[in-house]
């Protein structure tokens, strides 16, 4: 892969595709713990940065396969400022404090579970919470992981480069 990566000129990231494996996540996980069960936690937020990354994250991927099929007829500076844009918005998951109680871990989506180490899930910190049945801190990483979203998204729609 790292091979692959080096050799292209732009780097291959498939926005939408991961828009909708959140999605799905944020679902399943209002379906297990959201206003119809006991545990009664709000995903509004979350649910609502999720939807705009998908309009968000096919707008780009639009623009990606486009400029990908003009990789060649690019400037190095025109392919360096996507590539930057591509990785500033991954980049854009990252809380600089830290997951609470595991701040070696910055990345807000996908970090290993305090239960299930080896098997990093996204949102696992609403689903540790959850696991010591602590509905306060799991509504506390909602919001986190609805602002790492909503970060996202500001940095792909205000991020100077149109698309």
């Amino acid at each position: 892969m790292a091979m692959r990566l080096a050799d292209t000129p732009l780097l291959p990231f498939k926005f939408l595709e991961y828009s909708n494996i959140l999605q799905a996540d944020i679902i399943a996980l209002e379906v297990s713990y959201g206003p119809t069960t006991a545990a009664n936690l709000n995903f509004t937020t979350l649910k609502q940065a999720g939807t705009e990354m998908i309009t968000i994250s096919a707008r780009l991927d639009t623009a990606l396969t486009n400029i990908g099929l003009q990789a060649n007829g690019l400037t190095e500076l025109q392919l360096r400022m996507w590539n930057d844009k591509i990785t500033g918005a991954e980049r854009s998951f990252l809380w600089l404090q830290g997951v609470t109680g595991r701040e070696w871990y910055r990345h807000m989506v996908w970090v290993a579970g305090l239960y299930d180490v080896y098997g990093s899930t996204a949102f696992s910190t609403i689903t540790d919470a959850m696991a010591v049945q602590d509905t306060t801190d799991a509504q506390i990483q909602i919001q986190m992981a609805a602002i790492a979203l909503t970060q996202f998204n500001s940095f792909l729609r205000d991020g100077g480069l149109a698309f």
